[in-house]
Formats: C-alpha cells, structure tokens, sequence
C-alpha cells in the first residue's frame, strides 16, 4: 500500500511538472502586443562614406563588440554588441548592408553597417534559441525557448508578422532548439526540443506545393496583421529530436545531430533522412559535390581527424568514405568557388585538402604561437579571412586563389 501511495505521489509531481513546464513554455502574456510594445526605434546616426554591401561577416567577437571585416579595403568595423550573450552568431542581409543580432533573451537588433550603429531593436521572446533571415531578404525567423514559439518578423522595420506556437497535435508544446534556411523552395527550418520533427516553415506567397499540414492558425496574432495561407508549416517525422543542424549551400541536405552525437542526413528534397552517422557536433561540418556525389565532412568528436561521409555509391545511403588525420582541429572552412577544404589545427597551421582525392596538398603557417581560431570565405569569394587568437588578435585576408597574405590587422 505504501509503495501504491508513493508512486500515485510520483505521478502526481511528474504530472503537476510537466502542467508547470507546459505554462511556463506557453507565457501567454508574451503575446503580439507584448512583444510589438516592446519595439524601439534607435536615435538616427548620420551616415560614414562606405558603400553598401562592402562588410563582409568573418569577425571575432568579445562580451562588448564585434569586429568585422570591410571585404574591399580590408579595413576593420567595430559595432557594440548587445549586453546579454547572443543566441548564434549575426546574420547579415545579402547585400552585408544591414546585420541583425538576437540575444538569448529574446532581444533582436539590426544595425546598419554604414554606421556600425543600431537602428531598431524588438523583443521576440523570452528566451530564445536563434534566428535567420530569409533568402529575400523579407523576413527574419526567432525560434522561441520560452515562450515555445517562432514569432516572423519584417526584416524593414522588425514588426511582427506572425507567431507561430510550437505545439504537437495533442497540444503538448516544445522549446524550439534550432532554426535555419533551406532556400525558397524549403523556406525556413525549426528543429524542436522535445519533439522528433522538423518543421518547414514557406516565406513565399504563393507557398510551394505540398506546403501545410492544413493551414495553421495563430491565436494570438492580430487577423489584420497576417495574410491567410502566409507561413504555412510542413511538419516532418525524424528519427529523434535534434538540438542542432547545418544545411548546405546549394540547400540540397541537411546535417543534424543530438547532445548523444546521434545524427542524421536528411535530402530536403525528398524529405527523407538518407543517413545516420555518429556526429559528435555540426558547427564544423561541411558539404561538397565531388566525384559524381555529395559528400559531407565532420569533425571527429576527439577532433583529430576529419570522417568523410558521401552518397557516391548509392544517393540514398551515405556511408563513411574516408578518415582524415591532422591533429587537434580547431576550424573547417571553405567556399564553392574553391577546389579545397581549408582545415586549421591547434599548432597554427592550415591544411589544404583537395576535394576529389581528399589528400593534403599545402600547409600554411601564419603565426607561430597563435592558433587559427576561424576561417572564412569572403562573399565574393575573393579571400579567405582567418582569426588568429595568441598573444593578440589578429585578422589575416589571403587571396583565394594564391593562397598569399594580403592584410593582416590586429584586433584591439
């Protein structure tokens, strides 16, 4: 009897816990007109001689400023950061004009980089897991911890286009992990918590075909706000729940893992997961086409070696290919425009590998004590640009092609 009593006590806590998580998660009082109260319009700054869409985004960041790049006279921009951490780095517009920036606690900048000064600021949540802009360039996605939502906004003036709460068919809700862009043809994607779905979310109007699982309604989205059938969500099943995924550049496959290390490859196209590798984390993954296929290389979880994995012999099974040696990696780096794989490890150097025979065909050494902390592809592709930490912090630019020092520039 006793043990009857306190398992009946055991399932009443779990049960008023998860009532308690639940509430909390949805914070109703954070609503359409919480958050659009909370829109601030920065004092105008005048503007400096630059022209727009010269920034490029490589940059090293500090608890007070980010340090970016000018990708034409290779010359630094400061801009002061928020005062709380940001929920995954700074997105920029395509043209580098305009960068947007969301702290973890729901607050999202965007800064005008003529200026390198804040124009207007809006807080989309409460605790909030990142965001991402849109391929026009029209809208900026927040994915929501709490309240457990993904809240669009109008990249113009960052108003509020449409909250979507995170919640499975029986009403049960889910922080949201992670969020990307797959394209105009997958639009957004949201990886959710404690879910094992994956959510397409359509920016376009008309929305592709096969968009929308019945069309979605927002009750606490103001009806004159939003346009019917706008933001349609397609909620795909997975395997398990993922805290964190990469999606290539021609927007092609998807790169997924959880806090085990257990991934997946997902073919957007197909909507279907074509591997499950071991992949220990994602902020140092990369795709490539080479040798009639798609590869992908990850970082091992040690990071000593880089494990390739390619769909060459069949396009619906990936399988490991090759293991790569180098030492302690401490960043992955490439661009299309490039045949090779730029790999910086703890002693300072890069290696170069080439992308259809996966040999090392250069080493570079551009310090001595430091170690190569990020590489970068320049938007136009015409440098590299690297963050070099040590007893100072510098920023290198080589070119592309020769692989030549062309600016070095210590952070101060």
């Amino acid at each position: 009897m006793k043990k009857l009593i306190i398992a009946a006590l055991g399932l009443s806590i779990a049960a008023l816990a998860q009532a308690e998580s639940q509430q909390s998660l949805a914070v109703s009082t954070w609503d359409f007109d919480a958050i659009s109260d909370s829109h601030t319009t920065c004092q105008h700054n005048s503007m400096v001689e630059d022209k727009a869409g010269n920034l490029c985004l490589p940059s090293t960041t500090d608890t007070q400023r980010l340090t970016l790049m000018n990708k034409t006279t290779l010359e630094l921009v400061v801009v002061k950061l928020p005062d709380t951490a940001l929920a995954g780095p700074p997105i920029s517009s395509t043209d580098s004009r305009y960068l947007y920036m969301t702290s973890r606690d729901g607050w999202v900048v965007k800064y005008d980089l003529q200026t390198g000064q804040p124009i207007v600021k809006i807080r989309a949540g409460l605790e909030s897991a990142g965001s991402v802009i849109s391929g026009d360039n029209r809208f900026l996605l927040v994915g929501n911890r709490k309240p457990a939502d993904l809240v669009l906004l109008h990249t113009d003036d960052l108003s509020v286009a449409r909250i979507i709460p995170v919640a499975n068919r029986k009403g049960i809700m889910s922080p949201v992990a992670a969020v990307g862009n797959a394209g105009d043809s997958h639009g957004f994607i949201a990886a959710l918590e404690d879910f094992p779905q994956l959510w397409k979310i359509s920016y376009l109007d008309p929305a592709p075909i096969g968009f929308g699982d019945g069309w979605n309604h927002d009750y606490r989205c103001i009806k004159e706000h939003v346009k019917k059938g706008l933001f349609p969500v397609k909620r795909l099943t997975i395997s398990h729940a993922l805290t964190e995924f990469h999606i290539d550049d021609a927007h092609e496959f998807l790169v997924g893992t959880n806090k085990a290390g257990n991934g997946i490859i997902m073919d957007l196209d197909l909507s279907r997961i074509v591997g499950q590798p071991k992949i220990p984390a994602v902020n140092s993954s990369m795709f490539w086409r080479a040798d009639q296929g798609s590869h992908l290389g990850v970082v091992e979880k040690d990071k000593t070696a880089i494990i390739i994995y390619s769909n060459v012999k069949n396009p619906q099974r990936w399988q490991q290919s090759a293991r790569i040696s180098l030492g302690p990696i401490t960043t992955l780096a490439s661009c299309p425009q490039t045949p090779v794989i730029w790999a910086g490890v703890e002693d300072g150097a890069i290696h170069l590998i080439d992308k259809q025979t996966l040999v090392v065909t250069k080493r570079l050494y551009l310090t001595q004590k430091g170690r190569i902390n990020q590489i970068t592809c320049s938007k136009d592709g015409a440098h590299m640009l690297l963050e070099i930490t040590g007893e100072q912090t510098e920023m290198v630019a080589l070119d592309r092609q020769t692989q030549k020092e062309v600016k070095r520039l210590i952070v101060e």
